[in-house]
């Protein structure tokens, strides 16, 4: 199998109907860390078990170069001004397998619904506005196809 290359394994935010961004533009690194939950547990005769009960994954976002023509700036920028919480901060984040073979025009992705946390935000002469944030997943992925030329999410059945 080949290696894939980052361009082909491209996450994508919804932020609101129809509105979605694909990050990476200025970002030369995007990891996710998957926080599993390990519980540890070890007998007398020195024999461990080890259990994991699930994963919190975040993702962090630094630095998105604020451009206004983008569908994630007025979003962001709102959460900035009105400090919004709970459900307020909600997106919907597509990775796409753009390595797989498309079904139409269309690709194997997962979508999963996250939480957006403004780490901080900046400006500054040589690099403009930027705003960093935190991706926090809330779980629960399902498959499907997105199609980045529509940009259209379809569920599998």
């Amino acid at each position: 199998m080949a290696k894939v290359k980052a361009q082909q394994y491209v996450r994508v935010l919804e932020v609101g109907e129809g509105k979605f961004y694909t990050l990476g533009l200025g970002i030369e690194e995007m990891s996710t860390e998957m926080n599993a939950n390990v519980e540890t547990t070890q007998d007398i005769l020195g024999n461990a078990e080890i259990k994991i009960g699930g994963y919190a994954p975040t993702s962090t976002v630094s630095p998105y170069t604020v451009d206004t023509d983008d569908d994630i700036h007025d979003f962001l920028q709102s959460i900035i001004d009105e400090e919004k919480t709970l459900d307020d901060l909600k997106v919907g984040v597509i990775d796409v397998k753009l390595y797989e073979a498309a079904v139409g025009e269309a690709y194997p992705a997962v979508r999963q619904e996250a939480i957006v946390e403004i780490s901080s935000y900046t400006r500054s002469a040589s690099s403009g506005y930027v705003i960093d944030f935190n991706l926090h997943f809330k779980g629960n992925p399902k498959k499907g196809n997105f199609n980045p030329t529509t940009k259209t999410w379809t569920p599998e059945n």
